[in-house]
């Protein structure tokens, strides 16, 4: 599984990670080209890949 968010995040990455988490948002990460946007979860105290999104 993907790790989103491992050591020096941002407060603000953290807050837009968390809202992808609740089902808000979905994120579209810039530094993976064409592989589209991803559905983000809870992984007790971090952030993972739930899948990609438009990848099925």
């Amino acid at each position: 599984m993907d790790r989103l968010a491992e050591g020096g995040v941002r407060p603000e990455d953290v807050t837009l990670l968390e809202r992808a988490a609740d089902g808000v948002e979905i994120v579209i990460p810039a530094h993976f080209a064409g592989v589209g946007a991803a559905e983000v979860r809870r992984e007790g105290g971090r952030f993972a890949i739930e899948r990609w999104a438009g990848a099925d």
